[in-house]
């Protein structure tokens, strides 16, 4: 690769990292309205210092582009990963961060938020497809989102408390964002964070066998432990 076309490819990084930032800032305020009349889930004391400190908005988007770039970087340093892949899994962060909030602080996942992020999906997909001719991706992400709807599906209609709709909807998206074998990463990683954050708040005493957690933060975490480790 030619000097010309790393900082090229370097600029459209940053671009990528800065439509992706924006992204949250657009989800954050659609979210703002839906949740506008909803009431607030009492948070634990920690969560609500974090609520405090992020409440400055500029913070908030501080540490959504410090990580967002990290992200980018490291994909695009240490993994090679081309720029449409980098794009695509950012999309899928900014959904997650703006969704794991709402999901923590009310217990939803609104239906505005998960049809723009199904739209960026898809055009995504179709970006890749005409730019790369990687049809393939297609069957992948599809196969993805296929597996989640059944899965969760099934474990709905075996324990409909333990998993929403929202959930499904999550899950569904997460694997046409990511791709059959991302999916499979990320959703184990994702089960491995809850497995020790259970343990870990019954222990404390923090919550007991019949309490609920929001699926959304773990979800965000699946993926950034897929991408980094």
């Amino acid at each position: 690769m030619t000097m010309d076309n790393m900082v090229l490819e370097t600029v459209v990084l940053w671009i990528v990292i800065v439509l992706a930032l924006l992204m949250v800032m657009v989800l954050v305020r659609i979210a703002t309205m839906v949740t506008a009349s909803l009431p607030e889930e009492e948070l634990p004391y920690y969560i609500g210092k974090l609520k405090d400190f992020l409440s400055v908005k500029w913070r908030s988007y501080l540490i959504a582009f410090v990580g967002l770039a990290v992200v980018g970087n490291v994909m695009y340093y240490r993994d090679q990963v081309g720029l449409l892949d980098i794009a695509n899994i950012l999309a899928c962060l900014s959904l997650l961060i703006v969704v794991a909030w709402t999901d923590l602080k009310y217990k939803i996942i609104p239906n505005k938020i998960m049809v723009l992020g199904l739209g960026i999906c898809l055009g995504l997909l179709v970006l890749k497809c005409i730019v790369e001719n990687a049809r393939m991706c297609l069957v992948s992400s599809g196969i993805g989102a296929l597996a989640m709807v059944v899965i969760t599906m099934m474990c709905r209609l075996l324990n409909p408390k333990n998993i929403g709709f929202g959930d499904v909807k999550l899950l569904s998206v997460l694997g046409l964002f990511l791709g059959a074998e991302n999916m499979f990463q990320a959703g184990f990683a994702m089960m491995v964070l809850m497995f020790v954050a259970c343990v870990v708040l019954l222990l404390m005493k923090k919550v007991s066998r019949e309490s609920e957690l929001p699926l959304a933060p773990f979800a965000l975490g699946g993926v950034l432990m897929m991408v980094l480790l």
